[in-house]
Formats: structure tokens, C-alpha cells, sequence
């Protein structure tokens, strides 16, 4: 838990052929211990709503599994695919007690779920971890997808959007029905399926 304190220009470039964004940013703690941070891609545009606004409210932020490393000698922390949460000035208790406890701070230039990391329902493991796990569960691996092989027939359909329900949607008389909740949508939910491995 710390506070937003200097928000860099977004920068688009290419990484390894493709193209990417990111945002880099200083965070700095109630003991005026300073961090800088970058937030690649899908996670920048949680950062630009508060990058040159003229809002005098700190920007307090909660970042949970990101990654550690050494730029220049510089410790630094990023963000690691979709594995990474961010949550910015929520009402949670956390947020209340940190915003209690520091005076002020000026910063330069919504997201939910989060007691599920706090309770340790979540879990983020690797492809290897996964393999020695023998229990049901929600599990995050952060990974990259590198190529898609869609020879084997079928590998997507349209899923119901009943959170838990995950059905095959079916077409019946122009819309998509659901054969076990019986609701009638206009679209529903791409699912996919795909196999994994670890080289």
C-alpha cells in the first residue's frame, strides 16, 4: 500500500516484434521510502485516468503480484501479464488506515476481488507448480501466449454469462439459448479451450 507521488508520459514501442505500451511511475510509502513502477499494456489504462489530472486527492494504490528487478543498479517493480492486480483509492480498511496516516502528498504529472488474494483463494502458481497439484481450484499463471494451433477443430465456443454456468450457448429461433439456465441471450461469452505446456 503506498501513494502515487510522479506519473511519467506513456510510452508505445516495440518489444520483440510487436508492439507495446507502457507507463512508468514513483510510488512512495508513509517512511518516504520511494519506488518506481512500470505497467505494461492492458494495465496502463487502469494508471491514465489519474496521469495529468487536476484532482489535489492523493492517489493511494495497492499493486499485488508484480515483479521485482534491477534496472542500472535501480530497484524496480513491474507488471507481470495478467497475473498482476491493481486497486486505486478504494474504500477498503487498508486504504482508510493509509490514507489516516500520512499528511500530505501531491502527485505529479476501479477494480474488485481483492479479498480473494487477502483470504488466499487465489493462487498463482507456474505451468510446472500446476502439474503437482492435485486439488480443484483458481489459479493464475502469468504467461505468454506464443503461438495459437487451431487444427484440431473446435477451440472456442460461446459460453453462457451466468457467473458459474460456462455452458455451450445454443442458436434457437435468432438468439443464443442455454440449455441448463434456459436464458436467452443476444451474445455470450467466448470461451477457450487450450493446452499448455512448459519448455
Amino acid at each position: 500500500m503506498d501513494r502515487v507521488v510522479e506519473i511519467y508520459n506513456p510510452v508505445d514501442k516495440i518489444v520483440g516484434g510487436r508492439a507495446a505500451k507502457l507507463i512508468d511511475f514513483q510510488i512512495c510509502d508513509n517512511a518516504d521510502n520511494y519506488l518506481m513502477c512500470t505497467l505494461w499494456d492492458s494495465h496502463v489504462d487502469s494508471l491514465l485516468p489519474y496521469y495529468n489530472s487536476d484532482s489535489k486527492e492523493p492517489v493511494i494504490v495497492a499493486i499485488q503480484c508484480c515483479r521485482a528487478k534491477v534496472v542500472n543498479g535501480e530497484v524496480r517493480i513491474t507488471s507481470s501479464y495478467d497475473a498482476t492486480k491493481l486497486w486505486f483509492n478504494e474504500e477498503f480498511d487498508e486504504f482508510k488506515d493509509f490514507r489516516s496516516n500520512f499528511s500530505t502528498g501531491t502527485l505529479h504529472s476501479k477494480s474488485t476481488g481483492i479479498e480473494s488474494f487477502q483470504k488466499g483463494e487465489t493462487i498463482v502458481s507456474t505451468i510446472f507448480d500446476l502439474y503437482k497439484i492435485q486439488g480443484d481450484g483458481q489459479y493464475f499463471v502469468p504467461a505468454e501466449i506464443i503461438a495459437i494451433e487451431a487444427s484440431r477443430g473446435e477451440w472456442y465456443y460461446m459460453a453462457c454469462m451466468k457467473p458459474g454456468c460456462n455452458k455451450n450457448l445454443k442458436e434457437f429461433e435468432g438468439s443464443l439459448v442455454c440449455d441448463k439456465c434456459e436464458k436467452h441471450y443476444q451474445e455470450g461469452t467466448t470461451r477457450y479451450k487450450i493446452l499448455v505446456r512448459q519448455n
